[in-house]
Parts: C-alpha cells; structure tokens; sequence
C-alpha cells in the first residue's frame, strides 16, 4: 500500500507534458522575439529591370563555370563578389571585353556588358567576401 508521503512527491515531480508545454511557450516566444527584431537589411531594394538581364547574361554566358559569387561556384578565376568595388564599372566592363590571362574576351554588346556589371554591382552591394578574419558570426550584416 503506498504511504501518503509517496503520492505526495508525486504530484510535485513535473509531469513530461507540463515539460513540453514549458519548452512550447519558450519556442514561440523566442521565434516573437526574433521576428520583432529591427532588420539591418542592405537598403538595396528589389532588383532593377538591368540587373535582371545581367543575371541572364551571366548565365547564358556560363559565367559560374570558372567564376563564384560568394564563394560558390567556378574557382578557376576570381570570386566576383566584390569585383565591382576593386575594379570599378568601368574597369569591370573592360575586363570583360578584354578577358584575362585564362578568361576569354567576350564579344557581349554594350547594352549586355552594361546590364552584367550591374549585376555585379547589385551583388556587390549585398555584402563583403571573403568575410574579415575577425568576424564572428550573429545578427546582421558584415559591412
């Protein structure tokens, strides 16, 4: 026969449903929390009708066979990610136009050159890479 003191002790040991509930409530409180969150977003808006076609250039041109955008992708030539803040607009153009020591001239037209280096641009406006040695990963943006 169980003594009193035993259904006592009992009914003060949590039960495992009590358990899930806690950790259901602490789920969607955080998941609140987050979505509240002020965003640090790049400010970059929606892309343009030219970064659109610039983006079909790239891969109609298969740019991503020897190129990366963030490190993904070809690694046969340079990660383009920041190309357009080392070379500038202009100097990216020309490069295209002019290729490279491994890199192929291509023969795009003003109007495709023109609409892949704002691609380029609009990538690059997105971020930093590779990212700083110092930087630890957390909310926000790296720039």
């Amino acid at each position: 026969m169980p003594s009193r003191d035993a259904a006592h002790d009992h009914a003060a040991t949590p039960s495992a449903w009590r358990i899930v509930v806690w950790l259901g409530c602490g789920y969607v409180a955080m998941t609140l929390l987050v979505a509240l969150l002020p965003s640090r977003s790049t400010g970059i808006g929606p892309a343009s009708p030219a970064v659109a076609a610039g983006a079909k250039v790239w891969r109609s041109e298969n740019c991503l066979a020897c190129h990366a955008i963030y490190g993904l992708g070809g690694h046969l030539g340079p990660d383009l990610t920041n190309t357009v803040s080392r070379l500038g607009a202009d100097g990216v153009a020309a490069k295209v136009a002019a290729g490279g020591a491994r890199m192929p001239p291509f023969a795009l037209g003003q109007e495709a050159a023109a609409n892949l280096v704002a691609w380029l641009a609009y990538i690059d406006a997105t971020g930093v890479y590779p990212l700083p040695r110092h930087f630890s990963p957390g909310y926000g943006d790296t720039r």
